[in-house]
């Protein structure tokens, strides 16, 4: 799937609030923001309130900001239950300014993110969590 020259934003889910990928997805030139990956009423939740990975996800020129989850990755989480496979690229973008109680901008649990030439700022708590996989430029 292609997504160009786009915005996605207020939407809300228990996982991926603005964008769900688990195949091979393209974004550029676009904006991702205010959207939110909320819990279930069972607690439940996937998180990436801007994004959820859980494929392979090519990324250039794109802001995601403002986005908040209430769980990990409140820009972009990459996350799958098998934990193989999964690919994240991000080339000259922003993620600013996103909230989660961990990973507020990006949330690694496994797999290989790559993110040259892109801006990770006022992300809250962290800008990046790394539990697993492999990230460059590094992050915690």
């Amino acid at each position: 799937m292609n997504i160009a020259d786009s915005v996605i934003a207020g939407n809300e889910s228990f996982g991926g609030g603005g964008v769900i990928n688990g195949g091979i997805m393209n974004i550029g030139s676009s904006v991702i923001e205010s959207n939110t990956a909320n819990t279930t009423g069972s607690g439940y939740s996937l998180g990436g309130g801007g994004i959820l990975n859980g494929g392979v996800l090519m990324m250039r020129d794109t802001t995601v900001r403002l986005n908040e989850a209430t769980v990990k990755g409140g820009g972009i989480a990459l996350t799958l239950p098998q934990g193989s496979g999964l690919v994240l690229l991000v080339r000259d973008s922003h993620i600013e300014d996103n909230s989660a109680t961990a990973g507020g901008g990006i949330w690694v649990e496994s797999g290989l993110a790559w993110l040259p030439g892109t801006v990770l700022i006022g992300n809250s708590p962290d800008d990046c969590l790394r539990e697993s996989g492999l990230v460059w430029p590094r992050c915690h």
